[in-house]
């Protein structure tokens, strides 16, 4: 093969990798994959789909993909914990606590109000050739499977990188304008001597994708994911968790799951299919369930952030940046936001309509937003033991006294009645793994690519879960539904690929003449309003859009807002070209 040129190459072909590359596209920038694997992925990893992530799945094409296959949100509206599946005592296959999930129960408005889409559930291992297959469809040669980069230089004014097929030997060179680092850590940061820094072998965890049909026995087709507490085996984690991945469906009829359970990082003992086998029909209570164990798969869980996202013409995105427990499905979610953060901003860059230091602000937005995410990954995942330490299931009991305590759960005693309030205590707490909406898709950039207004910080009552809806600098747009000739759509969606988009009122000409003269190449103008394009369907957007009619809320490529005025001003057109300057320059 010849040596090749690219603007853009990315050097992993994961969720963060191709959702980079066809948000480039989508932008008007050529790129090239590199993967090293010659297929996808065989194991089903990250699974859950925030909405934060659908929203930007759909700007990158694929969102009708995702619908077909992804899970109904009915059917993942709630994680429940059981001693089992079935069995012939009384205390076999009941249910010991539950909590709302991903927007489901008491969180269904509140998570219609935020967003036009769902949260979903869909496997790595099936999200992934959906990106692929969207990538061939727009750019046929814009992915090089089989293919590993095994080094590069940056020269200032471009990146060399050496190439091997991994099938042939044949080594060659791209040359690109910008390399991004998609890679999970493999190769880019090591080249760069960037060091990836935290908590590491907290627990070593063991997944198994296997295949069962539950259907005659599953209790809530409505959960997405079963934690058992089984005495026999000890504890949650030792017990293990099921997690439904669909198959033949995504209610009663699913039967395709990963089924995770937790081990001591230096625990000796050999996990394979028949270990596996056992395990899971032990758990469930279920000795002669057929279970066919598609792979396993053993990694220890670890909280690391990489000690710069950016060095010079190369930046590290998804795992390359940050890995953290997968408590909360916060990882592969914020590693679709680092490329949607990035791509426009290389777009912006390459097409010369903005100065370089934009790039800049890439790790200044995303690191903090990182770091957060990690902090409650971890606290997520130290209160997995919670609903055990409710239920008093201490290790140095017997399996007959944890067995004692499960039973006091059920009784009518003082005991009794005080453990339930503090199980459900304890499954409540749970609820900033499954329910953390304000980190999905409320995360501010408090400096950037933005003009911050000096106004505070608008937070909930808990600001892991409750989500508040603002248009103050740095926060994404919010939601609201709009109508134009019986046409119905969200605000969230109102501009095109790779623009600024400036939102008006009904008084709101002034800013329509200053974008029109200033920068017609890369912002839009719409108005919502009576008279306008656009009118406010149910009013959720002057309720939401916190300026006057004559104000103006100016909304980046990323549906983050950039600056907003809250009335207008004596010279609208001054005022717009120094927050372009400043945003871009």
């Amino acid at each position: 093969m010849k040596d090749l040129h690219t603007p853009v190459l990315i050097v992993g072909g994961g969720p963060a990798g191709l959702v980079m590359s066809l948000l480039l596209r989508e932008f008007g920038v050529e790129a090239l994959v590199i993967e090293r694997r010659d297929g996808m992925p065989a194991l089903p990893k990250a699974h859950i789909i925030n909405q934060r992530s659908v929203e930007i799945l759909h700007e990158a094409g694929v969102g009708a993909a995702l619908r077909a296959v992804g899970s109904p949100h009915e059917n993942m509206v709630s994680v429940a914990w059981y001693t089992s599946f079935a069995g012939p005592a009384p205390l076999h296959a009941r249910e010991l606590g539950r909590v709302d999930a991903w927007g489901g129960g008491a969180q269904l408005a509140e998570h219609q109000a935020a967003s036009p889409y769902y949260t979903t559930n869909l496997a790595q291992m099936k999200l992934e050739p959906i990106l692929l297959a969207r990538l061939r469809e727009v750019a046929p040669d814009a992915i090089l499977l089989n293919h590993e980069v095994t080094t590069f230089e940056d020269h200032g004014d471009g990146v060399r990188a050496r190439v091997v097929d991994c099938a042939t030997g044949e080594e060659f060179s791209v040359d690109a304008d910008y390399l991004v680092g998609a890679d999970g850590g493999r190769t880019v940061g090591d080249v760069l001597g960037i060091e990836l820094l935290g908590q590491r072998d907290l627990v070593r965890m063991v997944s198994a994708h296997i295949t069962a049909d539950l259907s005659a026995v599953n209790p809530d087709p409505g959960a997405s994911m079963y934690w058992f507490v089984n005495p026999d085996k000890g504890a949650s984690l030792d017990s293990g968790n099921l997690v439904k991945i669909g198959g033949r469906g995504w209610g009663a009829d699913s039967d395709e799951w990963v089924f995770n359970l937790g081990k001591q990082v230096d625990d000796p003992v050999e996990i394979g299919e028949d270990y596996f086998v056992d395990h899971v029909r032990r758990a469930l209570n279920l000795p002669e369930l057929d279970v066919t164990v598609h792979r396993v798969s053993q990694w220890n869980i670890e909280s690391v952030i990489a000690t710069s996202f950016s060095r010079g013409r190369v930046h590290l995105i998804g795992d390359a940046a940050h890995r953290n427990p997968p408590t909360g499905g916060l990882g592969l979610n914020g590693g679709i936001a680092d490329a949607h953060n990035l791509a426009w901003k290389l777009a912006l860059v390459l097409a010369g309509k903005a100065g370089t230091s934009l790039l800049d602000t890439y790790e200044a937005e995303r690191k903090p937003v990182v770091i957060r995410n990690a902090e409650q990954s971890l606290e997520s995942f130290a209160q997995i033991s919670l609903v055990d330490e409710a239920l008093g299931l201490d290790r140095e009991l017997t399996a007959e006294q944890r067995w004692a305590q499960v039973a006091e759960l059920f009784s009518d005693s003082d005991e009794g009645r005080v453990m339930r309030k503090r199980v459900d205590a304890a499954t409540a707490a749970r609820r900033h793994e499954f329910m953390a909406q304000n980190l999905q898709i409320g995360y501010s950039y408090e400096s950037g690519a933005l003009v911050p207004d000096g106004s505070a910080l608008r937070v909930g009552a808990d600001d892991v879960t409750d989500y508040v809806a603002t248009t103050r600098p740095g926060h994404r747009v919010p939601h609201a539904w709009v109508e134009r000739g019986g046409m119905v759509t969200s605000t969230f969606v109102l501009g095109r690929s790779g623009r600024f988009l400036l939102i008006v009122g009904t008084e709101g000409e002034i800013w329509r003449g200053a974008a029109a003269r200033l920068a017609p190449a890369i912002v839009d103008v719409v108005g919502i309003g009576a008279g306008q394009e656009w009118t406010d369907r149910d009013g959720a957007w002057a309720a939401q859009r916190e300026v006057s009619e004559s104000g103006a809320v100016l909304v980046r490529p990323d549906q983050h807002v950039a600056w907003r005025a809250e009335d207008a001003v004596p010279d609208p057109a001054a005022v717009l070209a120094d927050v372009l300057r400043t945003v871009l320059f």
